[in-house]
């Protein structure tokens, strides 16, 4: 039975697109490293819900938000 993986980040608009471009390149190389890797895609969506992140109160409201999903082969891979 699959497993699927996601990692949700958010990256400051002044960034975003050079993240972008380094985050494409990343995917597939884990591709090559985890094994009964099936796929994987990253997909924009809204920043995340909670819009101040830790002790230092980091507004994050504005900033570009991915989900990078991974589906696994089975829980065993």
């Amino acid at each position: 039975m699959p497993v699927v993986y996601e990692v949700n980040i958010d990256v400051h608009p002044d960034i975003a697109t050079d993240y972008l471009e380094w985050l494409r390149p990343h995917i597939a190389e884990m591709g090559n490293l985890i094994e009964g890797l099936q796929d994987a895609r990253v997909c924009k969506r809204p920043p995340s819900e909670n819009k101040i992140y830790g002790e230092g109160q980091l507004d994050i409201s504005r900033w570009t938000g991915y989900t990078v999903t991974y589906v696994i082969g089975s829980h065993e891979a």
